[in-house]
């Protein structure tokens, strides 16, 4: 019997997960978890996305199946992430005036 195990996805604001896939290559730097890498990537505009295992990346496609369990979070574009100046940088805090 062969069973394929399915990465559970943390949620990431700003970021879509998906289960079993990995961006090969196009690496930045490991940021040793999905936590810093989420909050790493949110600030630079030339990551386009992370890996569960820490990788950020500077391309999010193609995404290929992994044997491993990993999430790949896709950066959504134009969506307001974690830091509110990037958020007004982006235009995305229409609050203030």
């Amino acid at each position: 019997m062969h069973v394929h195990l399915i990465a559970a996805c943390l949620a990431f604001t700003g970021y879509i997960a998906t289960p079993g896939v990995d961006h090969f290559g196009d690496d930045i730097r490991n940021n040793g978890s999905a936590w810093n890498a989420a909050t790493e990537c949110s600030n630079l505009p030339n990551c386009k996305g992370f890996n569960s295992n820490g990788w950020i990346k500077t391309a999010a496609a193609p995404l290929a199946p992994e044997s491993s369990p990993v999430c790949f979070y896709t950066k959504i574009p134009g969506s307001c992430h974690s830091s509110l100046k990037m958020c007004e940088t982006m235009g995305a805090n229409h609050g203030q005036n």
